[in-house]
């Protein structure tokens, strides 16, 4: 039977033995047996495994066809006459390694350079980014707000991670939001004071004896100014106030912080979701987070 003869799986059958026999020889696994036989086949070693395991359904000619010269040469079969196209098409596989192997090193030569000029561009960015006059293009913070990127209630940070945030320890700061004091509107309610003359030309400060007590709950003492009018005309309504203690007005404070928390934590979960709906930013995952730094349980 001649090698022309031989059926696609009765030389898989073949390589198999060879491989098989190989492996007894040095001692080895039959993957040693296979890198023997693809070695002196002049195929990789991938596409002899998978030749010998038949997971190669449809083997390419040129595989075939080194295969079938390896027996013929190494085999049991009977010689053939070799075909005068073999070595023209020999050469042109030569040629066409040759060009992969060329347009290879262009391709790497052309992604060293464009690397290069990423990591240049970076350089420039950082370097701007430190320079006042860019300092509007790169959004950094200026120097009179500084203070409170490190020293607030609470801030709503913005960053970039890998995919899968979850598991990545890098955490790239796309902004920070800070909240300097989430109780600054919160003051202690007492009567207004006015400023009275004195014949020295100095003057105290002193409680509005216009204001009197109406009533008085655990919240603290409702105080009122009635209507007046001033010696120009003009009409001045009623006013009000709560005064409080320290104990009601720590009350009171504690309630309004944690309004305030709550408000703040519902901020950074809208930006969250805007994100989310927005698509974020391209090839990163944006990930919004709330720190707190107030001392104490303000919840």
């Amino acid at each position: 039977m001649t090698v022309n003869n031989l059926k696609l799986h009765e030389m898989q059958t073949q390589m198999n033995a060879l491989a098989v026999d190989a492996a007894e020889k040095s001692g080895s696994k039959i993957t040693g047996g296979i890198k023997a036989v693809s070695k002196a086949v002049g195929v990789d070693y991938a596409t002899m495994k998978g030749f010998v395991f038949g997971t190669i359904k449809r083997p390419s000619e040129r595989t075939v066809d080194r295969v079938r010269t390896f027996l013929r040469d190494n085999g049991d079969c009977q010689s053939v006459v070799e075909d005068p196209r073999d070595a023209k098409i020999d050469a042109l596989l030569t040629e066409m390694a040759a060009l992969e192997q060329t347009i290879k090193h262009k391709d790497q030569d052309r992604e060293d350079l464009r690397l290069k000029f990423v990591d240049v561009q970076e350089q420039l960015e950082r370097v701007q980014a430190q320079d006042p006059d860019f300092h509007e293009q790169y959004q950094v913070v200026h120097p009179e707000n500084s203070y409170w990127m490190s020293h607030g209630d609470a801030f709503i940070e913005i960053y970039t991670t890998g995919r899968d945030w979850e598991d990545s320890a890098e955490r790239n700061r796309v902004c920070t939001i800070p909240i300097p004091d989430t109780t600054m509107l919160c003051h202690q309610g007492q009567v207004p004071h006015i400023r009275v003359d004195k014949e020295d030309g100095s003057f105290d400060w002193i409680p509005d004896p216009d204001y009197v007590k109406i009533s008085e709950s655990d919240k603290g003492e409702v105080w009122e100014k009635p209507e007046t009018v001033t010696s120009q005309g003009y009409t001045l309504p009623a006013r009000s106030v709560l005064v409080e203690t320290n104990e009601q007005f720590a009350v009171r404070r504690k309630q309004e912080r944690a309004q305030n928390f709550a408000l703040i934590a519902d901020t950074a979960k809208a930006i969250e979701k805007m994100y989310r709906k927005c698509g974020g930013i391209p090839d990163t995952e944006v990930y919004v987070g709330l720190r707190v730094d107030v001392t104490g349980n303000v919840f």
